[in-house]
């Protein structure tokens, strides 16, 4: 085991130099960059609309997989579009923000995509006044929608209920809930989206709140979406998700968890980064606790088809004041006496954390259910780079039986998992 110290430097991240990199490929500000809703191109050909009464009536009328383009800036929408098994090319062509779909607060889906339908652009805004009122429900299997801009809907702004479904090049924004929610397909793929803003009415994120969750969802791709500033948690996947490729992503500055991984199988967790996430504040009742302030957590996740991994990560905090107290860069964590949602089997490996203050920053975990079961056996950390503020600090923190971590040295740390053998000061 080896301590090896050098001042100054900052965080390696993106392609170029020696040695592994941390967080996206191409560094974070790429990420941020390629995110977001472009413009979009009339085809030339479609069949015109300008209502959501013409649309419906066009669908209607027209042979499965044909193509509709939108005639008008500013579209009458005061009904639900409902493609069914028509499988429509729908179009909004324009600049973003060109054409805006006003919802004057209307309770009722703007428009329901089923099966092989896409939706191309359109700014989706102000629909529904009480729950369960999401802008775009994506019902049916193998559905799209690309760069469409989502705001201010009552609950989530896009819905992918159906297997196959494709989120790509969205906005998703001060939607009230979430900004994507009810996600319960499989094979979900969610691409270089931006997600800010989200959980406007501040609704206790202990149940849902924030950028959005997916649910009992089985192999999916997330990657290069940049979530930011939402009032509640950043990305989350909760119960039965499994063999999800979670890469390339910048989560940043949300008020609960960076990323947080919930009572799943085994998924890989690689190349994000994760940073200044977890504020000193309520929200809807909810007070601030260093397992929901976290960068990243994982848990209650028992990989029984295999091992988990999180690796090639960058997890950081420069926040200062009350909020430099939040808590944990990263941890696995147990809140449930079963075997079945005990956090096991998970390779930490290879990931940057940053350590910069000496109050309750920690990396590692704990188990806080009441089982007697060997929670800890199965979960290894090797190969991860420690960046330091002191070496005196205990920054390490874990448990081997029911406990709420205690906190360890480096020699300490090590005795658990000797593969971890680089610390750098800062």
């Amino acid at each position: 085991m080896s301590l090896r110290i050098r001042r100054g430097g900052g965080n390696v991240e993106g392609g170029g130099g020696a040695g592994p990199v941390f967080g996206p490929t191409a560094g974070a500000a790429s990420v941020r960059s390629g995110a977001g809703a472009r413009t979009v191109t009339n085809p030339g050909g479609g069949i015109s609309f300008n209502s959501s009464a013409s649309l419906q009536s066009a669908i209607n009328a027209n042979a499965t997989g044909s193509t509709f383009v939108c005639s008008s800036n500013n579209p009458v929408w005061n009904s639900q579009v409902d493609t069914g098994t028509k499988a429509p090319t729908i179009i909004f062509p324009g600049t973003v923000g060109q054409q805006v779909i006003e919802g004057n607060g209307g309770q009722f889906f703007p428009i329901v995509l089923g099966i092989n339908a896409t939706l191309k652009g359109g700014t989706w805004q102000n629909f529904g006044t009480a729950s369960t009122i999401h802008g775009i429900r994506m019902a049916g299997d193998n559905s799209t929608v690309q760069d469409a801009v989502v705001s201010g809907m009552y609950d989530t702004g896009i819905a992918p209920v159906g297997n196959g479904c494709v989120i790509s090049h969205c906005v998703m924004h001060d939607n009230g809930l979430a900004g994507y929610g009810g996600a319960t397909g499989n094979d979900i793929t969610l691409e270089y989206c931006e997600v800010y803003g989200n959980n406007t009415r501040q609704v206790n994120p202990g149940n849902e709140g924030g950028a959005g969750k997916i649910e009992t969802s089985i192999g999916g791709w997330f990657h290069h979406n940049w979530l930011h500033d939402n009032l509640g948690f950043s990305m989350w996947w909760d119960t039965g998700c499994r063999d999800y490729l979670i890469e390339e992503n910048v989560s940043e500055d949300n008020w609960r968890a960076g990323g947080f991984y919930e009572a799943n199988d085994l998924s890989v967790i690689r190349h994000n980064y994760s940073a200044n996430n977890g504020r000193a504040a309520t929200i809807g009742g909810q007070t601030r606790t260093h397992e929901n302030c976290v960068q990243f957590r994982i848990a209650d996740s028992n990989c029984v088809s295999g091992r988990g991994s999180f690796e090639f990560n960058l997890l950081d905090y420069t926040l200062g004041g009350a909020d430099s107290e939040l808590g944990m860069l990263f941890m696995l964590w147990d809140h449930t006496g079963t075997v079945a949602r005990s956090c096991q089997n998970w390779d930490v490996h290879d990931n940057q954390f940053w350590l910069r203050t000496s109050f309750n920053q920690r990396v590692g975990g704990q188990d806080t259910a009441t089982g007697s079961f060997p929670v800890w056996a199965n979960n290894s950390f090797f190969s991860n780079h420690y960046k330091v503020l002191s070496t005196s600090n205990s920054y390490w923190k874990w448990d081997s039986g029911t406990g709420s971590g205690v906190s360890k040295t480096w020699a300490e740390w090590q005795a658990f998992h000797s593969g971890d053998t680089d610390r750098t000061l800062i």
